[in-house]
């Protein structure tokens, strides 16, 4: 499903996490895509599409379960027309999602703090929307899920993005229904760990890995700097038009 708004600070929009990285090395994508195009016959953008499908599906069956709610879903909701398309991704979304009830079977989960909250940063200027926020083993841990081969560091810059939104942003609001949701009291409090979800390409397994905060204090520098290239772009490509 598309995002229809964007973030704002003071009025003016501000990108979000994913919009700022957008701008990282392109080189291991590209070889990525031509090797899938000559030896498997696949464009990427079809199996992009095919797999963001599943990912998106995957990612609303488990963001239900954690809010104990049912994930019945319809093709017309997430606006898939094509219904070999829609079976094909209901078919690796029910896979990751049973990989995700094994991993879960295994975890001490104490109880869901937030999902999907939005928030904002008034200092660099960002927005984002944290996947999960738990209690696990008795900690207040952050958790993002990817559908990847690999954890990159891209996700990992991601993550600590993440981590900064929640312990010193805000939240933010796109309409009254949203205004009207309470913020977690944990909003502000330190996260004391930080985990990426991944379940592989193929949606049959789930890793879990946590992430130390040495790694996520380096991803945060890390992100400070994509932070600033994505605005000196932001203005070259104004003049470059």
């Amino acid at each position: 499903m598309t995002r229809r708004w964007r973030y704002k600070v003071a009025g003016k929009v501000v990108p979000a996490v994913t919009t700022v990285l957008k701008y990282k090395d392109p080189e291991p994508l590209m070889r990525w895509a031509a090797k899938l195009a000559l030896e498997e016959g696949i464009h990427y953008d079809d199996y992009r599409k095919s797999k963001a499908d599943s990912g998106t599906l995957a990612h609303a069956m488990i963001e239900a379960d954690l809010l104990g709610k049912s994930h019945t879903l319809s093709a017309a909701d997430f606006g898939i027309e094509d219904p070999d398309r829609w079976d094909l991704a209901l078919q690796e979304a029910n896979r990751g999602y049973d990989a995700f009830q094994s991993w879960k079977a295994t975890t001490k989960i104490d109880r869901t703090v937030s999902t999907e909250i939005k928030l904002v940063c008034p200092e660099h200027r960002f927005g984002g929307t944290p996947d999960a926020v738990m209690v696990i083993q008795d900690r207040l841990a952050l958790l993002d899920w990817k559908s990847s081969g690999s954890v990159y560091g891209s996700h990992l810059v991601q993550l600590a993005a993440y981590r900064h939104l929640w312990e010193t942003g805000e939240r933010y609001c796109i309409d009254e229904a949203d205004a009207m949701m309470p913020s977690p009291p944990e909003l502000g409090q330190k996260i004391e760990a930080a985990y990426v979800l991944r379940v592989d390409k193929d949606f049959s397994s789930f890793v879990f890995v946590e992430v130390p905060d040495t790694i996520l204090d380096l991803a945060f520098d890390a992100f400070l700097h994509f932070r600033a290239v994505y605005d000196a772009m932001s203005t070259l490509d104004k003049f470059a038009r």
